[in-house]
């Protein structure tokens, strides 16, 4: 009975915050709306609500990543003319982001504008002996939310799956065409490098972006490739080394 009864109060509220105020960007006026609405709902089961207002620079937050992604590509061009001021540039990029997203440490939000907030205090005083005092807090702001979840809704989790699936099958060609010598150094082809693993990018220019074309013959279909194409060898190792014997 009072589990229904206060699952209905929640669901309610919750409901009433979606239809009536919406998102709730931190230190915004929506987000103050709902300080009140808490205010006038605690009022009659608490023994004291305040209101505390605070000064924090909400956009540093998520704003790191914008702020490292140009320090890092402030520090490849660096890397070219002033290789020790590029190292240092890295660095930053790197520690403002472990600062800010892994300690939660206010590293670089001095360059971001302060905004004003609230926290709502609701405080009910106890009724006997004091043996343990219970504290409930929760954000009064919403979450921001990934534009792929917005866009696509449910069908993000498969696309997502499809996207891990597709990184994983061409990391996995990178490293099964290293052995198409199986370790003959005599029979590695003359375009070839020794090398330990293919980095993504090296993948998808020599084996993805390849000129070829798509045959039928005898009922098959044939991946063919130019006759002086360097790399048609290496796809056949790999097609050999992924085929399935028919049992």
């Amino acid at each position: 009975m009072w589990a229904d009864k206060y699952q209905d109060y929640m669901y309610d509220l919750v409901k009433r915050v979606v239809d009536e105020i919406g998102p709730r960007p931190a230190c915004s006026e929506a987000e103050r709306k709902l300080g009140r609405m808490l205010c006038e709902g605690w009022r009659p089961i608490c023994d004291r609500v305040e209101t505390e207002p605070f000064t924090c620079r909400p956009g540093a937050f998520l704003g790191v990543i914008r702020v490292s992604v140009v320090l890092f590509f402030a520090s490849i061009v660096l890397y070219w003319f002033y290789p020790f001021a590029a190292f240092v540039v890295a660095v930053l990029s790197l520690v403002a982001l472990v600062f800010e997203l892994v300690r939660y440490r206010e590293f670089i939000d001095f360059i971001f504008l302060p905004e004003q907030g609230e926290n709502i205090v609701g405080t009910i005083w106890p009724r006997g002996e004091t043996k343990r005092r219970v504290i409930v807090s929760a954000h009064q702001d919403s979450a921001y939310e990934f534009r792929l979840w917005r866009l696509f809704g449910n069908a993000a989790v498969p696309i997502m799956i499809l996207a891990l699936l597709a990184y994983n099958l061409l990391r996995l060609c990178g490293q099964e065409s290293l052995r198409e010598d199986n370790g003959n150094l005599a029979n590695r082809a003359s375009h070839r490098k020794k090398a330990q693993r293919r980095r993504l990018r090296t993948v998808m220019q020599d084996l993805i972006y390849t000129a070829s074309r798509i045959s039928f013959h005898a009922r098959r279909m044939h991946l063919s490739f130019g006759r002086y194409n360097p790399w048609s060898a290496v796809w056949q190792n790999l097609y050999r080394g992924f085929m399935v014997p028919v049992t």
